[in-house]
């Protein structure tokens, strides 16, 4: 009997150095996270493809997306003979990279994906790290009339099935920085959602199989150490519920 799985996808919001909401859902529910740190659309919309072609979604299988901001400049690369993706995160201030060109891709990115999975009738669900179809967004503010338009014509045609992972976290818009307590890296705060943030996200879409209790142990450790790698190591040894499958497929 075909059995129901989960497949989740998106930026560092979704993998990063601690185990992320999507980590949490997948952990003993058959699930996997094709997430990558600094990942744009364009890494989701191929990996997507690609983990339908190795994994053959069901129209039983969740398919969730959390799709990252839309300033991002995806490559292919490969490494010890296998193809990888190289992300960088928000080239917003990147002279090199056009942000009029990142901006159209993911846009068009977000639709050929909507578009690939209706066309093979699969059950998926869109959520978003903030609002990024909000116009009043301040890497938005140099946009013409053409672009705006373009963004709202996307915004009206992707459905957030859950609240951003802002709207979660913070009850003044864009105040990352508001919440108290962060984890920090070299001196500063990381302004990622925390270890007790990624699973009270995460019960708001599917049932977590891990104790609370265990949480807020993993959870008092990182505010405890300040260097990502070192609160990489500590959850590896002690707390490894990592479901990152990121390097399976291109």
């Amino acid at each position: 009997m075909t059995q129901s799985r989960i497949f989740t996808f998106g930026c560092s919001f979704t993998q990063y150095f601690w185990p992320t909401w999507a980590d949490m859902i997948c952990y003993k529910n058959d699930g996997y996270n094709f997430g990558q740190k600094g990942g744009g659309t364009t890494q989701i919309l191929h990996k997507v493809a690609n983990a339908n072609r190795k994994y053959n979604f069901t129209e039983l299988d969740k398919i969730i997306i959390m799709l990252p901001s839309l300033f991002r400049h995806d490559k292919i690369d490969i490494h010890n003979g296998k193809t990888v993706w190289v992300c960088n995160g928000s080239q917003y201030e990147n002279p090199k990279i056009s942000n009029d060109w990142m901006f159209t891709q993911s846009l068009n990115d977000i639709i050929f994906l909507k578009e690939y999975l209706e066309a093979n009738e699969l059950f998926y669900w869109f959520t978003a790290m903030h609002d990024i179809f909000n116009s009043d967004f301040v890497e938005y503010q140099d946009l013409s009339e053409q672009q705006l338009e373009h963004l709202n014509y996307v915004s009206e045609h992707i459905d957030f099935k859950y609240p951003t992972m802002l709207e979660s976290l913070v009850s003044i818009p864009n105040e990352w920085g508001s919440r108290n307590p962060l984890y920090t890296h070299g001196g500063s705060p990381d302004l990622h959602p925390t270890i007790l943030e990624h699973y009270e996200y995460a019960n708001k879409i599917e049932k977590v199989n891990i104790r609370r209790e265990d949480i807020l142990i993993a959870h008092y450790m990182m505010l405890q150490l300040t260097d990502v790698n070192e609160m990489n190591a500590w959850c590896n040894k002690n707390f490894n519920i990592f479901s990152s499958q990121t390097l399976n497929i291109y």
